[in-house]
C-alpha cells in the first residue's frame, strides 16, 4: 500500500509535467506557425520570381 508522501510526490510531479507541456504547447504552435508564414512568404518569392521570368522572357514573346 502506497504511504500518503508518495502519493503527494506523485502528484506534484504529475502537476510540474502538466504545467510544463501548457506552457510547451504554445511555444510549439507559435512555432509551428512562425515555420509555415516563412515557407509561405518564400514560396511567394519564388512564384513571383519564376513568373517576371517566365511571362516577361524573350522565349515568350515570340
Amino acid at each position: 500500500m502506497k504511504s500518503a508522501s508518495s502519493i503527494i510526490r506523485g502528484s506534484d510531479s504529475f502537476s510540474l509535467v502538466k504545467s510544463f507541456f501548457i506552457f510547451l504547447i504554445p511555444f510549439e504552435q507559435q512555432f509551428k506557425l512562425f515555420i509555415a508564414k516563412a515557407f509561405e512568404t518564400i514560396f511567394r518569392i519564388y512564384v513571383k520570381r519564376v513568373d517576371v521570368s517566365f511571362f516577361h522572357s524573350n522565349e515568350r514573346k515570340v
